[in-house]
């Protein structure tokens, strides 16, 4: 029944002792044990039988959802695109002594037309219970 319902089992050990046996009697099942902090067998000298408990956490708040870029493609035509992308003079690149200056800018203008045609969007993920 647990694994039908992906149960866990928490008690391990067990929870009646006596001469003759020693018994798991006592169990508590979770379905999602991230939401405990502590659990626990506690052998008592009143009786052969221990008390058994778990601890919930309560109040804490759930961490937020996480915010996803991704580029929008809603509205792209590759056509349009590429037109943009020879109507740049490349040329000024050849000009630049400095390899690491060359790439910046060449990132630069490519990432402009890219996100006139393909915005980048924000959206937040589900989060995590």
């Amino acid at each position: 029944m647990a694994n039908a319902h992906n149960l866990e089992q928490l008690i391990k050990g067990p929870t009646r002792i006596t001469e003759n046996s020693r018994s798991l009697i006592d169990l508590i099942f979770t379905s999602s044990s991230h939401h405990l902090s502590d659990h626990e067998i506690i052998n008592l000298p009143l009786s052969d039988h221990s008390m058994v408990y778990c601890v919930v956490k309560v109040g804490m708040k759930k961490a937020p959802g996480r915010i996803i870029e991704y580029r929008s493609f809603k509205s792209y035509d590759k056509g349009n695109f590429i037109n943009d992308l020879k109507c740049i003079d490349w040329n000024f690149l050849d000009n630049e002594l400095e390899i690491d200056v060359a790439i910046s800018k060449f990132n630069d203008l490519f990432t402009s037309v890219a996100n006139s045609h393909a915005p980048i969007k924000k959206s937040r993920g589900k989060r995590v219970s």
